[in-house]
């Protein structure tokens, strides 16, 4: 079934043509990676989706609905059924976790029970129920970003839209980011991830949309496929470290009731560090080899910074 369909698009603004008869389907439970040099049209491509703009031709349907001839008063009702996580979190400051998340189904007015039973639902799932009430201000980037993440399937929408969700988070940080993302799609929700991380794009051999110039000039699974630098937005995970956080996850997934995560021995941590990952083969970890681990990671950050 197919949950976005681009008909011969085309977008001008002005002398510049920023879609060019672009023809393109992404079906229900996609995890689609949408790049492209700067200016290519992705963000055109969003806008579309999102009837934030109109196309000068062609035809936009979004779970069976034709957008471009969508009433103003209908469009409310569409965004609804789509959420939105950005780079740069934008959340309201002056308001706390819970209230951040509960935000988007006010606007949208929902009742007072429906929420009560979402948001919490949706800070489980992301793993930050402990930081409910918290604000901003009090997160590390990467808890502002599943705060973010949380506010836009607390709706429960169809398609989840995120632009450059790893932008502003360390390597480490950006793979759970995208661990999350991922159980977020095996659940059903169809995902368009605009992105310039490279390194994340190969390692996930998800469905790549490449746009060049307006027009889409590769769409298949694989990697990134685009010449040019490599972007340290992410970098490949440390296996030992990869186990650990998924029995992480898996352990905080048995149930919501407030327990924090734990390591593989049962310890509890916090989610704001980074546990050291066991060395193979059960060799004990001496002082030595600790002031190696602390002495490589910070290497490893300053060759991403």
């Amino acid at each position: 079934m197919e949950m976005i369909e681009f008909k011969h698009v085309t977008k001008d603004y002005n002398d510049n043509r920023a879609l060019d008869d672009v023809s393109v389907k992404i079906n229900k439970g996609d995890f689609v990676f949408l790049v492209g040099p700067s200016g290519a049209g992705k963000s055109t491509f969003i806008k579309l989706i999102l009837k934030e703009t109109d196309p000068d031709s062609g035809s936009i349907v979004v779970k069976g609905t034709e957008v471009t001839t969508l009433s103003n008063r209908k469009i409310p009702g569409h965004r609804r059924n789509i959420g939105i996580v950005f780079q740069d979190f934008r959340l309201l400051p002056h308001k706390t976790v819970y209230e951040n998340v509960a935000f988007a189904m006010e606007i949208t007015h929902q009742s007072k029970r429906a929420i009560k039973r979402n948001v919490p639902q949706a800070l489980a799932l992301m793993g930050i129920s402990e930081y409910a009430s918290k604000y901003p201000t009090e997160l590390s980037a990467g808890e502002q970003q599943r705060v973010a993440i949380a506010r836009a399937i607390v709706n429960k929408p169809t398609v989840l839209i995120a632009d450059e969700p790893t932008g502003n988070l360390d390597p480490v940080t950006a793979w759970e980011i995208m661990k999350l993302l991922e159980e977020i799609n095996a659940r059903g929700t169809t995902i368009v991830m605009v992105t310039h991380a490279k390194d994340i794009v190969d390692r996930m051999k998800k469905r790549v949309i490449v746009i060049e110039n307006g027009k889409i000039v590769r769409d298949e699974f694989g990697t990134y496929g685009l010449g040019g630098t490599k972007r340290a937005s992410a970098i490949e995970p440390d296996p030992y470290m990869e186990d650990d956080y998924n029995e992480a996850v898996a352990d905080d997934r048995e149930d919501y009731s407030g327990r924090k995560p734990k390591n593989s021995d049962g310890e509890v941590f916090s989610r704001q560090t980074t546990e050291i990952p066991k060395k193979p083969l059960g060799e004990d970890i001496d002082e030595a080899s600790v002031e190696d681990a602390f002495a490589k990671a910070e290497r490893l950050l300053a060759k991403h910074d």
